[in-house]
């Protein structure tokens, strides 16, 4: 064959209309296909191109069932999956386009951290805090607080509450952590204070819960209860590998993910993360909700 396109391509086929046809109907189509192009291209014709006319002649040779069953089959199957390599090159090049758009969010949020760290001398930031307490919330426990009102009952609740959901997390003149708690003091010489999320974001992002499901696919019980509730057709079963329930531990991976949400900047009600260091690994976690500075 002088011409070295796909006689399918040479009658104008999409691959992903012969792909839905059956023989038959793909014969119909050939004949058709020819007719049409021939009274455009054929020499006789106002404008006609002679390469061409021969060009679309020969594919329909080679396309004729009756005469080249082979040949038809075998073009067919090239086509098809020239077609199939080709989605999964365009697939891989949409990839490499987003990590390419996502490397730059990320050098860009990077870039603001920074920026704000290093010009936020006047305000208080994870950086220059100094020796303080911090009274806390624990957004963990917050999650769990309707399972432990059923396990507890109502009298115990309130007393659970403040066991449970509240802590002090104290930063020493070292900038290490301790966690005070129950009247139990825990050191963590290997966290520091790293980011915050601030009130905004967080209302920009609806809740704490969708910005981490960012990082990763969170799952909490009230979402899921929810999810049971609705019934509609694009609400099917989530498979229960899939339902993940909060962690407090953020790979690097996972928090660069949602690294253009973070800033430095202490402020009144934001969410506090830390990064934990260990022989190991490192990671990132969330310390939880800040109600208020004790300095």
């Amino acid at each position: 064959m002088k011409n070295n396109k796909n006689p399918f391509q040479v009658l104008g086929f999409d691959p992903h209309l012969i792909s839905s046809l059956n023989d038959e109907q793909i014969e119909i189509m050939i004949e058709a296909a020819y007719k049409a192009l021939q009274n455009i291209f054929h020499p006789d014709k106002a404008g006609g191109n002679v390469r061409k006319s021969q060009a679309i002649n020969q594919a329909r040779e080679l396309l004729d069932r009756q005469i080249n069953s082979e040949s038809y089959q075998t073009f067919k199957q090239h086509f098809l999956k020239k077609t199939a390599k080709s989605q999964k090159i365009a697939q891989s090049e949409n990839q490499i386009k987003h990590l390419l758009k996502t490397n730059q969010i990320l050098r860009l949020a990077f870039t603001d951290y920074l920026i704000n760290a290093k010009a936020s001398n006047q305000q208080l930031t994870v950086f220059n805090i100094g020796s303080c307490t911090m009274k806390m919330r624990d957004y963990g426990a917050g999650l769990n607080i309707k399972v432990l009102t059923k396990e507890l009952g109502p009298k115990n609740i309130r007393q659970a509450i403040k066991e449970h959901l509240y802590f002090d997390l104290v930063v020493t003149n070292d900038g290490s952590l301790e966690k005070i708690r129950r009247g139990k003091t825990e050191k963590c010489p290997n966290k520091r204070l790293i980011a915050a999320i601030d009130e905004q974001t967080i209302i920009k992002n609806e809740s704490m819960v969708n910005i981490l499901r960012q990082a990763y696919p969170i799952w909490t019980p009230d979402n899921e209860k929810l999810r049971q509730e609705l019934k509609t057709p694009s609400n099917k079963k989530i498979p229960e590998k899939e339902i993940i329930h909060f962690r407090n531990i953020i790979q690097p991976d996972e928090f660069a993910k949602i690294i253009h949400l973070v800033t430095p900047l202490i402020t009144k009600d934001c969410y506090l993360f830390c990064l934990n260091t260990t022989q190991e690994n490192s990671f990132f976690s969330l310390e939880g909700k800040l109600m208020k500075i004790i300095l």
